[in-house]
């Protein structure tokens, strides 16, 4: 008889599931490789699936904890309405991730109680705001926003050298971690991200209509899809665009973003350059309508 293999039990928390943005697109997409790995047939000398003596646990907000289905019978998704980034995060997660007898956690961003210290890997996209300090990158008064980036550090910083391992999208950002942590480079691993399928489509003709008459977007159009933060650097991007503009070029420049505070503001500064009326800001939109801009 072969002795039964122990089962680890890894949890995700995906909190931040359900956000439009790309911490969210980047938490769905991790959940849906790792389903598709479970629910691999059986290797053939093995008898068993790749991950098959691994269970997951994923931990979500309300509207996450609507939105996910599980495809594998080796997840489960458990109810955690505390949200990200404040006290309640360092104390109210707690019981639900002790509680969990997990062997092993993966945050999908920094945000992490500093009181959990049971092994746990970390994804940590960039250092943006640790790099660019400043108001100029947030929507908060000064007073708020000098308090919230002191205890950011502490967190982003205690999260970082406590974890057993730290993923990285690009070797950019391993490299301002490792030289801002002081950290072994074997602890920072690069892992690429790939486009989603839904974004290798033929273009919808009829929405690609619709979203033309209701935005007045015309062929050719550049496009940009994203917050409009600044250390985006969109200022410059609309500098670039007005030049094309004063030479001729016929064109106009897309932009799909929430309209927030940062956009509202280089909104505002776009109304002073010479190409604005070939701009277009949409405001927020979904994944097919977007997907169909791309695609043309």
């Amino acid at each position: 008889m072969h002795k039964k293999d122990k089962i680890y039990t890894i949890g995700i928390d995906a909190r931040i599931y359900s956000l439009p943005g790309g911490l969210g697109r980047y938490t769905r997409e991790l959940i849906k490789g790792l389903e598709s790995i479970s629910n691999l047939k059986p290797a053939c000398r093995t008898g068993r699936s790749q991950i098959s003596n691994l269970d997951f646990v994923v931990f979500l907000d309300e509207k996450g904890f609507r939105e996910y289905k599980p495809t594998s019978s080796h997840f489960r998704k458990v109810l955690l309405p505390v949200n990200w980034y404040g006290w309640r995060e360092q104390l109210l997660t707690l019981p639900a991730w002790f509680g969990a007898r997990l062997d092993l956690m993966h945050f999908t961003h920094f945000n992490k109680s500093i009181l959990y210290r049971k092994p746990y890997v970390v994804t940590i996209h960039d250092l943006t705001y640790s790099m660019q300090k400043g108001l100029r990158i947030s929507k908060l008064p000064p007073i708020v926003y000098e308090f919230k980036h002191l205890v950011y550090e502490q967190v982003i910083r205690d999260t970082i050298l406590r974890a057993k391992k730290i993923i990285v999208p690009t070797n950019y950002s391993k490299g301002d971690i490792v030289k801002k942590y002081g950290l072994p480079k074997e602890k920072v691993t690069v892992t690429y991200e790939a486009v989603n399928d839904d974004f290798i489509i033929p273009k919808n003709t009829q929405l690609l209509k619709k979203l033309k008459d209701q935005f007045c977007i015309t062929d050719p159009y550049f496009l940009y899809v994203g917050n409009a933060a600044p250390h985006k650097n969109l200022k410059r991007l609309i500098d670039a665009f007005s030049l094309l503009y004063d030479v001729g070029v016929v064109a106009q420049m897309v932009f799909v973003g929430e309209h927030d505070k940062f956009y509202k503001e280089l909104i505002g500064y776009a109304k002073d350059t010479r190409g604005y009326n070939k701009m277009v800001f949409t405001d927020v939109l979904d994944d097919p309508s977007y997907q169909t801009l791309l695609a043309n």
